[in-house]
């Protein structure tokens, strides 16, 4: 191994990595405070005495003693600002007023958006009431009347509107009447918990609406306002694909291109999750890397200087990481293609693991709990793996014998075209298994889910998705200046979204395909990725790759003995007891019976409304006790409320 690569994959030495350091050191604080919530003041103080002893013995004592004592200073800084995220809040903050029960309210707010248009839930012939389709428009209290007087008053609410609304841009100001409620926690063992979900966009509470006039704009927002422009341009690329492509492609579209995936239906999201492939759906450090590709070879075409193109690509990525809302996999990805081109510029290399460490501390630095998102997890999980399986998948890329290199550039055109497609597939195919693989335990716990038809899969569709994306772009660019192109690349891009879809539906129709499983343990996961962290910080703690894959292979044996082996149930079937759980599904009666022999029925699973609401709570109760089979089903009278779940969340 070279000593560029010796440095790279070397986490242990913090001369050529040092934001790993502070990166772990931020994590630290941050994750003790939420464990604990730490007061803000002794985090402030930990940090000032912290500095103060570095100050005072800066040349007294060893480089790595000094070093130590500086990332103490971090993780305090670090702890502090998820405190102050976290638990404080204006005192004028609408949800530290009395709103656990729906309560009528007149406030005024600023637009942060302009509304997003849910899709019309498929056709459920289990619901008992009407799906309609739904805004949801996110706005910041100004003031709330509290009889005939105005008060101040802070917060952002998520606004949800029945029907379509239209004439709101981003930065109006609005009069709203409508029901607030703050957000509780889950009921349910096992349940997602939306609360701490909108809290890490600092939303404690939500608003509806009984019709689009409850939304009175008093004062529109200037067009030239950054976040108006930025939202308008946005819309106004939905309303081209929208023109370009039939409605289907054009739902699919805006979430690949623009990020508006409020449009797909919950039945294509849940194809696409089924199958390992609902990250296409989203924009992510994928399709930012497929145009950083796209713009390098349009930059060797000679159009631009090597030094001006690299300035346009700087330019060009900040302002769509802007223009995307600078979800955390694009910022990632776009600090890691900045960082690529500022090290060109200056004639160095960017290392990756340093360069993956300074996105996370640039989206810690906006949002301590991007930490805790499972989606901003898996995307750095998901590249820092890629680093490291580069090693893998170049195996068989290129001789390491100069002289079989040699012959190998000497062959016919032919047959070097071949072995590179070859070469390309099969780092295609080996990047997939090592992703998927590493990510499988974090994506069992939080979704419960095992999808070996992603391996597969990928690979498949990573082309017609470069397709998709770049004729896609064509639509956006040619859509107002020359349509007939537009229409060109509509057609193309309309062709590439079908073949994907059709590809994935096939593979979701696949028995083997995937499977939903109970959650592992978490001491299981933590475990797994605590002993890969080792293996990258310590070099010498590193397994030959024999025992790694014996070892992974043993590890994940036991991970599926504990979640549907016959480890899953050691606990209950230990206990010996009748035990019922009253599973809160609304208006609706559903009640899990685990019997002393093992065995387990329900007795009703219903729920007044949407199936849907009544099968999320009903799945997460079994995958939390671990259950993955009934033995029966009860059914007390033929109420809806009490049966309409049974088809979605029963295990038979």
């Amino acid at each position: 191994m070279s000593l560029q690569a010796e440095r790279e994959f070397n986490l242990a030495n913090a001369r050529y990595q040092p934001l790993v350091a502070i990166f772990v050191a931020m994590c630290t604080g941050i994750i003790v405070d939420r464990l604990c919530a730490i007061a803000f003041s002794y985090w402030i103080g930990t940090a000032v005495i912290s500095l103060v002893i570095w100050a005072a013995c800066f040349r007294r004592l060893w480089q790595q003693i000094t070093s130590l004592i500086v990332l103490a200073a971090v993780g305090s800084v670090a702890g502090a600002w998820h405190h102050m995220y976290w638990h404080q809040y204006q005192d004028d903050e609408i949800a530290l007023a009395s709103v656990a029960q729906p309560t009528p309210l007149c406030l005024e707010a600023v637009a942060n958006s302009t509304p997003r248009i849910r899709a019309t839930p498929p056709d459920d012939p289990m619901s008992t009431m009407p799906n309609d389709q739904r805004s949801v428009l996110t706005v910041r209290i100004t003031q709330v009347r509290d009889g005939t007087t105005w008060r101040s008053a802070s917060g952002i609410l998520q606004v949800t509107i029945p029907s379509h609304i239209q004439g709101i841009r981003a930065g109006d100001r609005l009069r709203i009447y409508g029901t607030i409620i703050a957000s509780a926690p889950p009921l349910n063992p096992g349940e997602f918990d939306f609360a701490t979900s909108q809290r890490q966009r600092r939303m404690l509470c939500r608003m509806s609406v009984d019709a689009p006039e409850c939304l009175v704009t008093l004062r529109s927002a200037s067009r030239w306002y950054p976040r108006t422009a930025i939202h308008a341009i946005r819309g106004r690329g939905d309303e081209l694909l929208a023109e370009h492509l039939p409605k289907e492609q054009a739902e699919l579209a805006s979430a690949i291109l623009l990020g508006i995936r409020e449009q797909v239906d919950s039945q294509r999201i849940e194809m696409f999750m089924s199958t390992g492939t609902v990250h296409l759906l989203a924009i992510s450090g994928l399709h930012v890397g497929m145009l950083a590709a796209g713009f390098w070879l349009i930059a060797r075409i000679g159009w631009l200087s090597r030094r001006k193109a690299i300035y346009l690509a700087i330019v060009l990525f900040i302002f769509y990481a802007v223009f995307t809302d600078a979800k955390p996999p694009v910022v990632r990805a776009a600090v890691l293609i900045i960082v690529m081109c500022v090290a060109r510029l200056l004639g160095r290399r960017a290392l990756a693991f340093n360069t993956l460490a300074l996105a996370a501390l640039i989206l810690l630095a906006f949002n301590p709990t991007n930490l805790f998102q499972v989606g901003t997890q898996l995307s750095f999980l998901a590249v820092a793996t890629l680093s490291c399986s580069q090693r893998i998948s170049f195996w068989w890329s290129e001789p390491d014998d100069p002289l079989q290199r040699l012959i190998s550039q000497s062959r016919a055109w032919p047959s070097r075209m071949l072995r590179k497609i070859g070469v390309f597939t099969w780092q295609l195919c080996v990047t997939s298994t090592v992703i998927w693989l590493i990510a499988l335990p974090l994506v069992m716990y939080q979704f419960h889910l095992v999808s070996p038809i992603a391996v597969l899969l990928n690979p498949v569709i990573w082309v017609p998705m470069g397709v998709a994306l770049f004729s896609g772009f064509g639509v956006l660019l040619f859509g107002g200046i020359a349509p007939p192109l537009a229409d060109t690349s509509g057609w193309v891009c309309e062709q590439s979204l079908s073949f994907i879809e059709v590809v994935v539906r096939w593979a979701d129709q696949l028995k083997w395909g995937h499977a939903w499983v109970p959650s592992p343990p978490l001491w299981w996961v933590l475990l797994f990725y605590a002993a890969l962290a080792t293996a990258l910080a310590l070099p010498r703690a590193r397994l030959p790759l024999r025992w790694l894959v014996a070892t992974m292979a043993i590890w994940f044996a036991m991970g599926f003995a504990l979640t549907v082996g016959p480890l899953a149930r050691w606990d209950a079937e230990a206990g010996k007891k009748l035990a019922c759980t009253f599973i809160a599904v609304g208006h609706g009666t559903s009640v899990l019976v685990e019997l002393p022999d093992g065995r387990t029925l329900l007795y009703d699973g219903g729920s007044l409304g949407a199936s849907r609401f009544a099968v999320q709570p009903i799945s997460a109760v079994l995958w939390s006790r671990r259950i993955s089979h009934l033995d029966a089903i009860i059914i007390s009278h033929a109420d809806a409320d009490h049966y309409n779940a049974v088809p979605g969340a029963v295990p038979l």
